[in-house]
């Protein structure tokens, strides 16, 4: 039986091919009837629909056309392009063939298009994810992420980079991440970052046993007995730090206030002569754009990282060629003892864990002291509690550490199949854990996003969790606490100064970078 083809009008279209068969049928074919076989239709033109571009189509129909000469005012056969233009799917008929070839191709095609349907709401979910993520590091985004993971995090978990990527934005699921002792922190074990490059790498970017026996070591310095004999020096140099400002009717929080701490306590830590911390400070600083993740968003500022990596390690190595003549009690010469024994810890291992300690030990307590000043400032009633309270000072430190997370996200990657609220994960994708986010999840923390010195969120991941926990988090928690409850208790009335608060761009290690306060004067102690 001889079946009939018309030239179509051409129109684009979001619709299944019957119905298009529908509207063909509606169409003059009186003038424009031209015999044809369905069987060669459907043979030819029944590709997959990855496969069925215009050069296909027109490929067939030259064949069509060589084999059967009567065919002789065919244009176009049917044709479906997926197309990704604006994140809308768009489908172009250029010329429908009707009546059996549509009854006989209609499951197929709704299969077609149902499956084209889904791919094109996963490809756009990534899209909006890759936007998302790149206002995340965008740098007006700095003095204020949070409305950037509240977006995040309702749309947790997002598979993004062609799946290479998973962001991970709420509690529970970031939580299960970290705690799960398949997951990897090499970056070169996962697909986007197969070229990262070799080289002694901290406890930061460590897997087992490497990071086991290099963190046994380190965490001898952050025993509850060495913290509790921290605890003198420490609120002796926050007196002296607000004694200093008493003078003065403002003052810079970051370089008057909340850096100075824990610089002196991580250079009496490691054995670094304080007033070599100018030698080193500038380098430490740009060191900590390495944190902002190469893989994820490429950053030219991470070039001069690398350049500030070399910096503090010429430095160390000058350092430790001093110390090994003058071994003393601080954590840098235990470490060079072990160094020198020659089995536990490797030179390269020693420079690289000192740069982490330099560099981690000064700079995310500084950001949790500011982040929580600002807080303060910003709540006042909240202040006026701390102050009256200062046993509240623990509290206030951890509310401080989740509020406004001093590390905003860590990297993880799966090593074996896995699963996060649904989302099927496989070996070698890379996992961005945004722990800022997640410090802010309204399932997890009742009014999230209000600042509560009371709240006692000591669960909250700024620290990370599971076998990264942070080393130095009881001695960061020690100097946030008598930091902000010296500041709330004897600061008198202070005050923000308008255009004074400055961040820096770094994402990760989000931090202020200056801040302008003034204020009514000191109480006494």
């Amino acid at each position: 039986m001889i079946r009939y083809v018309t030239r179509p009008r051409y129109a684009p279209c979001i619709a299944p091919p019957h119905v298009i068969g529908e509207r063909a049928r509606e169409a003059q074919m009186s003038s424009d009837r031209i015999p044809a076989t369905p069987t060669a239709c459907l043979s030819r033109l029944a590709v997959p629909a990855a496969a069925r571009t215009v050069d296909t189509v027109d490929s067939v129909i030259e064949s069509l056309t060589q084999e059967k000469p009567m065919i002789q005012r065919l244009d176009r056969a049917i044709h479906f392009v997926p197309q990704l233009i604006n994140n809308a799917f768009y489908v172009v008929a250029h010329d429908v063939v009707v009546e059996d070839f549509c009854a006989v191709q209609a499951k197929k095609f709704d299969a077609d298009f149902e499956g084209a349907q889904k791919m094109t709401t996963t490809v756009a979910s990534q899209n909006d994810a890759e936007s998302t993520l790149a206002e995340l590091f965008a740098p007006d985004t700095r003095p204020d992420p949070y409305p950037v993971h509240r977006a995040l995090r309702t749309k947790s978990p997002l598979v993004t980079k062609g799946g290479d990527l998973v962001i991970i934005a709420n509690y529970a699921d970031c939580q299960q991440v970290l705690r799960d002792p398949s997951v990897r922190n090499d970056p070169k074990l996962s697909r986007l970052g197969k070229d990262h490059p070799e080289r002694p790498e901290s406890l930061l970017f460590l897997d087992p046993p490497a990071h086991t026996r290099i963190r046994r070591l380190v965490s001898k310095a952050f025993t509850p007995r060495v913290i509790r004999a921290s605890q003198p020096q420490i609120h002796s140099i926050v007196d002296e730090l607000i004694e200093n400002i008493a003078s003065k009717s403002e003052f810079d929080v970051i370089s008057e206030f909340a850096l100075p701490l824990p610089v002196r306590i991580m250079c009496a830590l490691l054995g670094i002569p304080v007033e070599e911390f100018g030698d080193f400070e500038p380098a430490a600083r740009r060191l900590g754009r390495v944190l902002d993740f190469n893989l994820v968003v490429h950053n030219d500022d991470l070039d001069d990282a690398e350049g500030a990596r070399n910096e503090l390690m010429n430095y160390l190595v000058n350092l430790i060629a001093r110390r090994r003549g003058n071994l003393g009690d601080d954590l840098l010469s235990r470490l060079i003892e072990v160094e020198e024994e020659g089995e536990v810890l490797s030179e390269g291992e020693l420079l690289a864990t000192c740069v982490l300690l330099m560099v981690a030990g000064h700079e995310t307590t500084a950001n949790l002291i500011a982040n929580g000043v600002l807080a303060l400032l910003q709540n006042p009633d909240q202040r006026e509690i701390l102050a009256a309270d200062p046993e509240l000072g623990i509290s206030a430190a951890d509310e401080a550490l989740r509020y406004d997370a001093p590390i905003q996200f860590v990297m993880r990657i799966a090593t074996r199949d896995m699963e996060v609220s649904g989302t099927a994960i496989s070996p070698g994708t890379a996992m961005l854990v945004l722990l800022a986010s997640a410090n802010r999840d309204p399932e997890h923390y009742p009014d999230a996003d209000r600042f509560d010195v009371a709240r006692g969120a000591a669960d909250h991941l700024a620290f990370s969790a599971g076998a990264h926990f942070c080393l130095a988090a009881a001695l960061g928690r020690a100097e946030g606490a008598a930091a902000l409850s010296a500041f709330a208790a004897r600061v008198i009335d202070p005050v923000l100064v308008p255009g004074s608060l400055q961040y820096r761009p770094n994402v990760n290690l989000r931090g202020i970078q200056a801040m302008t306060v003034t204020h009514g004067g000191v109480r006494l102690r």
